[in-house]
């Protein structure tokens, strides 16, 4: 998120504002001590100008073709991800990236793509 922040010029300050939410509370969520709600997640992804998936996954689907939908098992674990905090999400990355290499599959391929 600071990064985007600052690609727009943006002080912390006003992306709270502008998502209605306490400062205080955007610091954590920058910083990674907090992970916030759906619905401050979506707030947020509005006023950085960017999808939750690029929030959230740093990965720009729209940019891949578009038009990608996601299995229900894939929704699940998104879901799923977006409630762990850091610590959990980055052992959840670990497993992930073990898997793929197992399969052979690059980390950065994009969903259903060997």
């Amino acid at each position: 998120m600071k990064e985007l922040r600052k690609e727009r010029k943006l002080k912390q300050i006003d992306v709270a504002e502008g998502c209605g939410i306490a400062l205080r509370s955007y610091k954590y969520y920058e910083s990674g001590e907090r992970n916030p709600d759906s619905e401050t997640l979506i707030a947020i992804a509005k006023c950085l100008g960017v999808s939750i998936d690029y929030l959230v996954l740093g990965i720009d689907y729209s940019a891949m073709g578009g038009g990608e939908t996601f299995t229900e098992n894939q929704q699940r674990l998104f879901e799923a991800v977006i409630r762990l905090d850091n610590d959990d999400a980055l052992a959840l990355l670990g497993i992930a990236e073990r898997l793929l290499a197992l399969k052979s599959i690059p980390p950065g391929d994009p969903p259903g793509q060997p």
